[in-house]
Parts: C-alpha cells; structure tokens; sequence
C-alpha cells in the first residue's frame, strides 16, 4: 500500500524571518511538499518554496501540482523562485481557489511587480481554479472553505488509505465552522493546523484569521486525527518560544509536533 510522504520546507506565518533564533523551526513562510508514488504535490508556495531541496528531481518528468490556499503574498512569494519553473518540458499547475484569483495571480507576477508572468517561464505553466475534487494518479484532493479575512480552503489529499489534512490559517469559531473542519478531517492520518497564537495572544488578534494549538488539539481529537501538525509560526516567536508551546500541548494533545524545516512524516 502507497503512503502520502510529507515534508516542511516553510511553517512560518505572515513573513519570513532569519538569525540565531529560528534555526529549529525555520523562517520560512508555508510550504509543504506531499510525495506519492512518482507524485509532487505543494501545498502553498511561500517562501519556503525558495528551498533548493524542493528542486530535487529524482524523477525527471514528472508533473507537479501546487494547491494555494489563499493570495495572501506569505503563501505565494515563492512560485516566481521555484526550480521546476525553469525545466522545460515540465508541467506544473497552480491552482487557486476562485476564479477571479487566477487573473490576480498572473497580475502580482507581471511587470512591474515583478519582471514576467508565470507562464513565461521555460516549464509548461498553468493557473486554473481547483476542481471541487481532483484525483491526480489516484490521489483524490478535495477541499472546504475555512475561516480566514478574504477566504481562504482547507485541503484534504486522501491516497490509499493515507490522508493529510491542510488547514492552515484558519480561526476557529466555536461553531458552524469547526463542526465542518471536524467533519472534513475525520480519522484524518496527518492534520496541519494554524496555531500562531497562545491563548493570551489570541484575545488580542482574535479577527485576524488565525488560532491556536489548544484549539488546533481540541479539533483533532473530535476528528480522530491520529497526528497533528503546528504550523503557520508567528514571525516574533523565536525557537525558544515554540518549543515552550509545543511542551504545553503535549499533555493535551499526545501525538503532536510544531512543523519544522525538514520534518518528514
């Protein structure tokens, strides 16, 4: 049986950060890479995207898909960087989650923002708008609205019996909204989840889009997520900081680990 193989190449939220102090975690912004089989799937392109490692192609020719989950730049300032961009002969579909986004992704990269479109590159390149359900060789991808200023979707790659859930900025509600994320990632293997805040934080940037991992380990648990994954990092929080917070919810929440550059599970 085929597993769902995911790697970090970005956990931090809202900016990149560097220095002596986010050596462990990393700085840079969202950037996940799911392998299957002779499969590559991103899930977001920040600045994490920038990684050379995500340019190692063991296996020439194959297609990439890369899944944004919203405009926000600290999920997309990656894509103009990415190594598979410059390969001609490759196929690499970026998917956003609206249509009128797709128009917006090809302005943000276009002169003079930045020097050529996307689909000037050597690869064959294309933006389109997900499909409610996407099966990509017998991963079947699927997807809901989350809680997030401008919206944002939830991802959810299910392949052979393995599954990963995506939810990265995204706030909880205490209601509707967590209910269907419950739904969605039930008996999920791997759920990433935003957890920016502590608890005293988020009294202070409640309406900003993003939660905490208390909240992040309460929904797991209802959904049956065997592992849960801390993401989306406050740029002000130093590894000292995260790793204080990844001790606190372990006793709530078992099976969990704050992402990390290079972490594979």
């Amino acid at each position: 049986m085929g597993k769902l193989q995911l790697t970090c190449f970005g956990a931090r939220g809202s900016v990149s950060v560097s220095g002596k102090g986010f050596d462990i975690y990393g700085g840079g912004t969202s950037c996940y890479v799911v392998n299957f089989g002779k499969n590559r799937i991103f899930l977001d392109g920040g600045s994490g995207m920038v990684d050379p490692k995500t340019g190692d192609y063991s296996s020439q020719g194959t297609d990439e898909i890369v899944l944004i989950t919203h405009m926000h730049l600290d999920h997309i300032i990656g894509l103009p960087y990415h190594d598979g961009l410059m390969l001609k002969d490759h196929k690499v579909t970026i998917y956003v989650p609206f249509e009128p986004w797709v128009e917006k992704l090809r302005t943000i990269f276009s002169p003079p923002f930045w020097p050529l479109e996307l689909t000037d590159y050597p690869a064959d390149v294309s933006i389109d708008v997900v499909p409610d359900s996407l099966d990509i060789d017998g991963c079947r991808v699927t997807h809901i609205v989350g809680s997030h200023p401008g919206k944002s979707l939830v991802y959810r790659l299910d392949y052979e019996g393995s599954s990963i859930v995506y939810a990265t900025d995204y706030e909880h509600d205490n209601g509707e909204s967590d209910e269907r994320l419950i739904q969605f990632a039930k008996d999920a293997d791997i759920m990433i989840y935003d957890g920016s805040y502590t608890p005293e934080e988020y009294i202070k940037f409640k309406g900003y889009g993003h939660s905490t991992p208390q909240k992040g380990a309460e929904i797991a648990a209802a959904a049956g997520v065997k592992k849960l994954v801390i993401s989306h990092h406050a740029p002000d929080h130093d590894d000292d900081f995260v790793r204080k917070m990844e001790n606190e919810i372990k006793p709530v929440f078992e099976n969990v680990v704050f992402a990390y550059v290079g972490m594979e599970l």
